[in-house]
């Protein structure tokens, strides 16, 4: 999230270069791949771009389009962008050195991707059970999804969209070994979970502990 100074930008001979996880100008800043998700965008992409004074401003040298997986959360989608960004930017460079890729201006929408905040993390289950699926992958492995039985912060560690019927939004289901979260539309599955104090647990295990609480 910081920014080269202006008295080293000149320096090298090609200036500086820098690889971002979207298709710029989209989703400037800190966290385009988890913005993404949140967003329930199908696809996000990988920009190679000039460095300028301005975050994530410069003039583009490559850019391609990588679409996520159905079930990936933002901490798995990074590192497989991580991956298959290397070729990109060996080639990217290759071409810089010998004429052949020429950079222009970035065309379209511009919008942000602040890091977000640890209170963005609490779920709302009166959404759709589809957006609080990519909300909760969005949000895997930081800051974290979190939701709360009285006062109790549970920790969302992981969980799946399901077919199972559920009752009224953020009601607890538990039935044959699984947990079940009604939502405004449709029902989440939570796999694992981490109340406060405790370490990641299934959360089936939780559950039991409720004592017959709703």
């Amino acid at each position: 999230g910081g920014l080269v100074p202006d008295a080293l930008l000149d320096h090298p001979a090609h200036g500086w270069i820098n690889a971002h996880f979207s298709l710029l100008p989209a989703l400037r800043g800190a966290a385009p791949v988890q913005r993404g998700l949140w967003n329930g965008d199908p696809s996000t992409g990988i920009t190679i771009f000039q460095l300028v004074s301005e975050l994530d401003a410069g003039p583009v040298f490559h850019q391609r389009e990588i679409f996520f997986e159905p079930t990936e959360t933002a901490t798995q989608a990074l590192s497989r962008i991580s991956r298959l960004t290397v070729d990109d930017v060996v080639d990217t460079v290759d071409g810089i050195l010998t004429g052949e890729i020429d950079s222009h201006e970035q065309v379209g929408l511009t919008t942000f991707a602040p890091k977000f905040t640890r209170d963005e993390g609490h779920i709302n289950w009166l959404l759709p059970a589809s957006t609080v699926d990519y909300r909760i992958r969005a949000l895997t492995t930081e800051p974290g999804a979190f939701t709360m039985h009285g006062e109790q912060r549970i920790g969302i560690v992981s969980a799946r969209l399901s077919y199972a019927e559920s009752g009224h939004a953020g009601s607890v289901t538990v039935s044959n070994g699984h947990v079940y979260i009604g939502t405004g539309n449709g029902t989440i599955e939570l796999v694992t979970v981490k109340p406060a104090g405790k370490t990641d647990m299934p959360a089936i295990d939780w559950a039991r502990g409720l004592r017959g609480e709703t």
